[in-house]
């Protein structure tokens, strides 16, 4: 497989390496923070802790509305490396302020460095998937998408788990998060420092800073490839999904599993494995070659396993909190996991080949850009996902039927994306008949 042989490969690992440690120094900040506000019960700025956590997500995706815009232009304007460093030592920055912060207890201050966490990564988000193309070949964008998505979710759980672990080491939590931070944003920058150039091909493009008219540009850009926009939505509704499940989890977990903290980090476990195994499974069914029959093959099995939820409903004989062991024991505890993992590995299946489909299907003078307007629009689909959820809970729905009306709707908008783009349900037929 061309992911075993990237990982090694000079063109590639500096880069993965990069933006593993981004991601993983996010979610350290971001879940030491909530599990800070949680646990201390902090009000900050008048707000008290319950919706002072709600708000921390909306204060980290901010910044991707507002300046996703410039930042496509600026990485399409300019040498990809030299940006990347750029933000990497403005993160060592972050870290030592934020490391301040916890030792000092300016718990305000570390809501404002949250927004500044979140507008680096938004600078550094039209970079991720622009600059793959320039790093390696076009038979190897597959393999290296696959180890980019399995990289991103294992930070995301490695980093949450490990910022609410440091942070409860009292009483020496502050110091131990503060080290941790600085510590991966150093390796990050180390990292950073071996990326191979990356030139850009619009070097006269005039950067516009206001959002508005550079963001209307980046959703023109797509329209002029019609299987670029639709992955694009696609791309998107993937976000919207996911959020949607993972936003669920705590309290299915709490409420209908009767698990407690270990039961729910298992499920979270269980979504990185499954996505990245999903990511690995795309990259061997493809080959060397882009298989867009993969995706309809993945929303299948999102909206199967997410409908499977809903009818497994409760486990009986859960009356008390229970661990994984004892979850494990109850009638249909094996079955709820495993339907949970292959949700995830058919959520991989979906989501590998639309982000290899934008990488050599738009331009390298508009690919920045054009990943600059998908990161916009995942941001505002993961604030409507938000807005459903709370939604379902003011109707007072039952949780398993939430995962029911998710899996509905997955099947109609697949449905929708598929009539719009047929090639993908072409390229699927091709495939289960060869």
């Amino acid at each position: 497989m061309q992911s075993a042989k990237l990982i090694n490969d000079r063109r590639f690992w500096p880069f993965f390496w990069t933006q593993f440690l981004g991601a993983l120094n996010d979610n350290i900040l971001k879940n030491g923070l909530v599990i800070l506000i949680t646990f201390k019960s902090l009000v900050i700025f008048g707000v008290d802790s319950a919706k002072m956590v709600a708000l921390c997500g909306g204060i980290f995706i901010l910044p991707f509305f507002l300046f996703s815009p410039v930042a496509g232009q600026i990485a399409d304007r300019f040498e990809k490396s030299k940006i990347i460093r750029i933000l990497k030592t403005a993160e060592i920055a972050l870290m030592l302020f934020a490391a301040f912060c916890f030792t000092a207890g300016r718990w305000e201050m570390l809501i404002v460095l949250l927004f500044f966490m979140g507008t680096q990564s938004a600078f550094f988000g039209p970079i991720k998937y622009s600059i793959l193309p320039q790093l390696i070949k076009q038979n190897e964008l597959v393999g290296a998408t696959a180890l980019l998505e399995l990289g991103t979710f294992s930070a995301i759980l490695i980093g949450t788990i490990i910022g609410g672990m440091l942070v409860a080491m009292e009483p020496y939590g502050a110091s131990a998060i503060s080290t941790a931070l600085i510590g991966f944003a150093i390796l990050g920058f180390l990292s950073s420092v071996l990326i191979n150039k990356a030139e850009p091909e619009l070097k006269r493009l005039k950067i516009s800073i206001e959002p508005f008219s550079p963001a209307i540009e980046s959703f023109g850009l797509m329209r002029k490839d019609r299987s670029v926009l639709i992955s694009v939505i696609a791309i998107s509704w993937f976000w919207f999904f996911g959020a949607g499940i993972l936003s669920l989890l705590p309290i299915y977990t709490r409420d209908i599993l009767h698990g407690n903290e270990q039961l729910t980090t298992l499920f979270l476990a269980l979504f990185t494995i499954g996505i990245g195994a999903g990511s690995i499974i795309c990259e061997k069914l493809s080959g060397d070659k882009l298989k867009t029959g993969l995706v309809p093959l993945g929303a299948i099995g999102m909206s199967i396993f997410a409908l499977g939820i809903c009818v497994l409903g409760e486990p009986s004989g859960t009356a008390d909190m229970v661990g994984i062991i004892e979850f494990l024991k109850t009638p249909s505890g094996i079955m709820i996991l495993a339907d949970f993992l292959l949700l995830s590995i058919s959520a991989g299946l979906f989501i590998v080949p639309l982000y290899t489909l934008i990488q050599q299907r738009s331009k390298t003078s508009n690919r920045s850009r054009i990943i600059a307007g998908n990161n916009i629009l995942n941001a505002l689909f993961m604030v409507v996902a938000a807005i459903m959820v709370t939604a379902f809970f003011e109707a007072k729905l039952n949780i398993p039927d939430m995962f029911g009306i998710i899996a509905v709707l997955n099947a109609v908008i697949s449905l929708a994306i598929f009539r719009s783009l047929p090639e993908f349900t072409t390229s699927l037929k091709k495939w289960l008949t060869c």
